[in-house]
């Protein structure tokens, strides 16, 4: 598997999609859906976007009225699951920058 985000029929994988409590993330490569609450699919978005670690604490700061602390203790809290979960494969602290563009 390569460095950057696996796609199919032109759409990232896993694919981000709103529901009515949020988001969810379709993961074909593990056949799996997964719920995430409006934050996290913010976060995800972000992510995406290629956003670095501390872009996206700012704007959780911004978007949340939260201090640094939790928004970066939410932020890890997320990336940490994510990795667990193999959903973000691409993601290295050393540099920084949480996605590799396809």
């Amino acid at each position: 598997m390569s460095r950057s985000a696996v796609v199919i029929a032109g759409k990232c994988n896993p694919q981000l999609v709103p529901s009515d409590l949020g988001f969810v993330l379709i993961d074909r490569e593990h056949r799996r859906i997964l719920k995430l609450n409006p934050v996290c699919g913010e976060v995800w978005k972000l992510l995406v976007a290629g956003d670095t670690e501390d872009q996206i604490v700012q704007k959780l700061i911004s978007r949340y009225g939260v201090d640094k602390e939790r928004a970066n203790d939410d932020l890890q809290a997320f990336l940490a699951r994510i990795a667990e979960l193999h959903l973000f494969p691409t993601f290295t602290r050393r540099t920084r920058h949480c996605f590799a563009r396809a």
